[in-house]
């Protein structure tokens, strides 16, 4: 299921930790809109954890399902359509950081695994 996730937070903190926990459920397309492809229960375990994270009241937080049809007509403003889902996708409680801008990270090797001299 397609759930779209869209907020309102009005403390920076609380909007930075809740931006990083929708990163490891989904892909945003907007400032404050995620996309995320997740099982009921994983979208119930979302709004879990969304739910600590703000504070009623002050913020506000949106969930759109959309089921399989209605997310195959999803199109942004150049008419382009919304991908297909994975067939495979990684749910993890940690975001994923990319490597630094120029910086590839291919040629590094775990310090676990260099060899001392």
């Amino acid at each position: 299921m397609l759930l779209v996730v869209a907020y309102d937070v009005a403390n920076d903190r609380r909007r930075v930790r809740l931006h990083t926990l929708l990163l490891g459920y989904g892909d945003p397309v907007q400032e404050s809109v995620f996309e995320c492809e997740l099982t009921p229960r994983q979208a119930a375990a979302l709004k879990r954890e969304v739910a600590r994270r703000v504070r009623p009241g002050a913020d506000r937080v949106r969930y759109y399902a959309l089921c399989a049809d209605c997310a195959e007509h999803i199109e942004d403003e150049t008419g382009a359509r919304r991908p297909p889902p994975p067939l495979l996708h990684i749910v993890s409680r940690r975001p994923v950081h990319a490597a630094p801008v120029g910086s590839t990270g291919l040629n590094r090797t775990p310090k676990r695994l260099q060899q001392h001299s």
